[in-house]
């Protein structure tokens, strides 16, 4: 290593740093996007480039979307040519800073400099399927096939008899007092007389009508919900504890959710298509990737330079 590579002070390494990570994505995206490969050593810029800078070509199409930019930022229709040529310069400073980047093994060490290049390749992979435009044909049958994704959830009509918790010692004979509950509930006592003369006011009344599980959770839980889903209508469930008591649930119905007419839904069902293309386009473009790949793993239990490797429920 040159000596020189020992001496870079705090502003040449914000520079390499600033450098690698807008030229790289910008070159990795220009490469997914043209799939020009490398130039050889020639002399001779090839058609299409603007400069070769070790043998690697910058484009004229990034060359003239930046002097685009910079013409309309100051308003002008002709840039003068010391703007051109500074430029140009820039472009190719960037390209042995990545160059440079590439050599140091950035693009493998740093982890924010990783992400952007998977978030650059990704961006590169599903962009046209981020501005399809199917016809209503084609929507309809995206609709059909995935009508899960666009199917309400079902609503729950019930009550409860509450049992307020204000300190540990009463747990026990409130867990107790609830229980008794159930139990008369379960031999078809009135609801009314029994959370009259056992129950307790709740903490935050329900809205009428029937609710959808988030609704409720967001009043009385996640496990008073997980109870609900698990009851038939009818059904009266054992005590259940929140944050604040004990619920004892019975369940009235279940109402089932509905899947919405195409017309209501148009906007929506064009979104999950585009977001499902990309995902497929994604997945089938890192199939290919590891087709052509050469992987090695090491088996479950096996060592790494003397040490066992950890399995997934270390």
């Amino acid at each position: 290593m040159r000596p020189a590579d020992n001496t870079h002070g705090a502003s040449a390494r914000g520079l390499l740093w600033s450098g690698v990570i807008l030229g790289l994505i910008l070159t990795t995206v220009g490469l997914l996007r043209s799939g020009e490969p490398l130039v050889d050593g020639s002399a001779v810029v090839p058609p299409g480039s603007v400069a070769l800078v070790n043998g690697y070509p910058i484009a004229s199409e990034l060359y003239a979307r930046i002097l685009g930019g910079l013409a309309a930022e100051r308003k002008t229709v002709e840039l003068e040519q010391g703007d051109r040529q500074r430029v140009l310069d820039r472009l190719i400073d960037e390209e042995l800073l990545v160059q440079r980047g590439i050599e140091l093994g950035l693009a493998r060490t740093d982890q924010i400099l990783r992400r952007q290049i998977v978030t650059a390749l990704t961006t590169s992979i599903t962009i046209e399927t981020e501005e399809a435009t199917p016809d209503d044909d084609e929507l309809r049958r995206f609709y059909a096939e995935h009508n899960d994704l666009f199917a309400r959830t079902d609503r729950l009509s019930f009550t409860q008899i509450f049992f307020r918790v204000l300190s540990a010692s009463q747990d026990i004979d409130l867990y107790q007092r609830a229980r008794q509950a159930a139990q008369r509930l379960r031999a078809k006592e009135a609801f009314e007389i029994v959370n009259k003369e056992l129950g307790d006011e709740p903490v935050l009344r329900l809205p009428a009508g029937p609710l959808a599980p988030e609704k409720i959770q967001e009043y009385l839980g996640p496990t008073v919900v997980q109870t609900l889903l698990a009851l038939n209508p009818g059904e009266v469930s054992d005590p259940v504890r929140s944050g604040t008591g004990y619920h004892v649930l019975v369940l009235h119905d279940r109402h089932l959710g509905t899947v919405p007419p195409f017309e209501t839904l148009r906007e929506t069902i064009l979104t999950q298509y585009r977001r499902v293309a990309s995902e497929k386009a994604v997945a089938a473009y890192l199939t290919d990737l590891r087709r052509r790949a050469r992987i090695q793993t090491v088996k479950e239990g096996e060592t790494l330079e003397g040490k066992r490797v950890p399995r997934a429920e270390d």
